[in-house]
């Protein structure tokens, strides 16, 4: 079970219209933190009146494939609600996961959470 004393899975705040979404573990592998994990960004993007999502994956150094797989289903999501969700701060070894699976043809991915807000152009 994830312990609630400690610092939360996910945060997020709003930078103009853009709707950021921070995970803070540091390996998102182990089942109950990429439950967690899952369903709190459920929940942002679900309650969130925005179009616009970044999902900072700065902190996280590992990836499980079920991980991936609450990454496609967020994906998901938010095209169901007409909006749009790019990846920043991703580090080069999860980025090369993600080219490896192709995922980096589903999810554009940016250096950091600025040039991923640059990028919808609402600057």
């Amino acid at each position: 079970m994830v312990d609630p004393s400690v610092q939360p899975l996910v945060e997020h705040r709003r930078d103009g219209g853009v709707e950021v979404l921070i995970v803070h573990s540091v390996e998102v592998f182990k089942t109950d933190v990429v439950d967690e994990i899952g369903r709190e960004l459920k929940h942002l993007v679900e309650t969130s009146d925005a179009t616009q999502f970044v999902l900072d994956l700065e902190s996280i150094k590992f990836l499980s494939s079920t991980a991936l797989g609450i990454f496609i289903s967020l994906q998901r999501r938010v095209v169901q609600k007409k909006a749009e969700l790019k990846l920043a701060g991703v580090r080069e070894g999860i980025r090369e996961l993600f080219a490896l699976t192709r995922l980096d043809t589903v999810f554009p991915i940016y250096r950091d959470v600025a040039s991923a807000i640059e990028a919808f152009g609402n600057r």
